[in-house]
């Protein structure tokens, strides 16, 4: 037998804390066992310790390549029964935030045409015999713009048709919340929404950057009056994403005080710097950032930082069962990039079916993240598959130089304990069967 390689450690009070990031299991062993193991000395370790490491994959036999399995899980991904589509429907925006970098189109909107289209494009989905969910994400520019009188209609007649064939629809809303208004809540409870809602810090530093004239008191308030009426109005889903820099963190106890009093199944904060900006020399950002992760953790707050997770592909924008589409019909296969002819990839015509760039989807479709020699030789690959393959295509052999490892603000050390913390506080809350959120 031998170690998982992809077994981490660290120390703690109680001896080693091991991740091990191919099964996303822990175990807290003592500094005896842990010197067993490190010596290969397998036949002194206590037998119902032994068992205990091998039935959760901490150890495995010498004849299991984990790398080898761990491929076939990635070339599996696409049979989930889960087919994406990322809605895009409208690229206007009604605040204009100064790190955003979609270039906005005023007024934009689906029209009739365009929802039929997509309405048939969906349906031929649905009839696919590996499908039985599809999942929508609504993305823009502001998705909730126009949501009551184009985007919502469109939902339920997909809703209603795949009910007709023993199928069904999930709906996921990336927004600002400030279209989130109490006569439309009714229909988000009724589709079961799931949102991803974005604040950038504590009130001032947040009404600085998302302005907008109709909101002369500043945005922060109806953000947050938004996230508490979904919560309360039904099983909501909230993924709170902090858009931070280096001042932010020394200022977050107002916003911790704001969200309180929100069911802690009900909500899960992410972490996300500012795309633009860089962590201080001096590392005390980095400091302020694990002060606040386990402030979060302490008020038992489910946390993400950085989009490491055990899953079976980079991006899920990656997947084949994927797709971006625009309010005007435009295809993509990327939500993190502008919504541009040099990004487009396809069109959707009237019979609900898509017009590749034959030339553009192939090369896309032809990349492995997983097989650079720096991802091959990381631990931590079961959890992060390597670059996107939008970032391959840009950045062809850079693997290792944009390694996401390289922006990490924290230890490895303490960014193991806090994935354990987090795993801990989630069990606590759901037990073993936790609920889906934005990767």
């Amino acid at each position: 037998m031998k170690s998982s390689y992809y077994n981490l450690y660290t120390s703690c009070n109680a001896g080693m804390l091991c991740f091990n990031t191919y099964h996303d299991n822990y175990i807290v062993i003592n500094r005896c066992t842990y010197d067993l193991i490190q010596n290969n000395d397998y036949d002194k370790v206590n037998e119902t310790t032994l068992k205990v490491l091998q039935e959760n994959g901490f150890i495995v036999e010498n004849n299991v390549d984990e790398y080898s399995n761990l491929i076939q899980e990635y070339h599996k991904s696409d049979t989930s029964g889960t087919f994406n589509l990322t809605l895009l429907p409208s690229l206007d925006c009604n605040v204009r935030c100064w790190y955003c970098f979609e270039k906005h189109i005023v007024g934009s909107h689906l029209s009739c045409q365009q929802q039929n289209k997509v309405f048939r494009y969906a349906q031929n989905i649905l009839n696919r015999e590996d499908i039985s969910i599809i999942h929508f994400s609504l993305f823009g520019g502001e998705p909730m713009l126009y949501f009551k009188e184009e985007v919502a209609p469109l939902l339920f007649k997909v809703k209603d048709y795949a009910k007709t064939i023993n199928k069904d629809i999930r709906v996921s809303i990336v927004t600002n919340a400030t279209r989130i208004t109490e006569d439309i809540i009714p229909m988000l409870a009724e589709l079961d929404a799931t949102f991803q809602i974005t604040i950038d810090g504590y009130r001032e530093k947040h009404n600085s950057i998302k302005k907008s004239p109709e909101f002369k008191e500043g945005t922060y308030d109806v953000v947050m009056k938004a996230i508490h009426d979904l919560t309360n109005a039904y099983d909501s889903r909230i993924n709170l994403r902090i858009n931070f820099d280096n001042q932010t963190f020394k200022h977050l106890h107002s916003v911790v005080n704001d969200i309180q009093d929100i069911d802690r199944k009900k909500i899960r904060i992410h972490l996300e710097r500012v795309w633009q900006t860089t962590a201080s020399d001096d590392s005390s950002t980095g400091t302020d950032l694990k002060e606040f992760i386990n402030e979060m953790l302490r008020l038992n707050f489910r946390l993400s930082y950085l989009n490491f997770g055990r899953r079976n592909y980079s991006c899920l924008m990656d997947l084949k069962n994927n797709v971006v589409i625009s309010y005007n019909g435009d295809v993509y296969n990327c939500t993190g990039r502008d919504f541009t002819s040099t990004h487009q990839e396809g069109q959707l015509t009237s019979d609900g079916s898509i017009e590749w760039e034959q030339n553009k989807l192939e090369k896309r479709t032809a990349i492995k993240t997983y097989n650079d020699s720096a991802c091959i030789r990381c631990k931590l690959l079961p959890q992060c598959w390597g670059l996107c393959k939008q970032k391959i295509l840009e950045h062809p052999n850079k693997a290792e130089q944009m390694c996401p490892l390289k922006t990490m603000e924290i230890t490895m050390d303490d960014y193991i304990t806090y994935r354990f913390n987090n795993e801990y506080i989630s069990r606590k809350i759901f037990g073993n069967k936790q609920p889906v959120f934005f990767t």
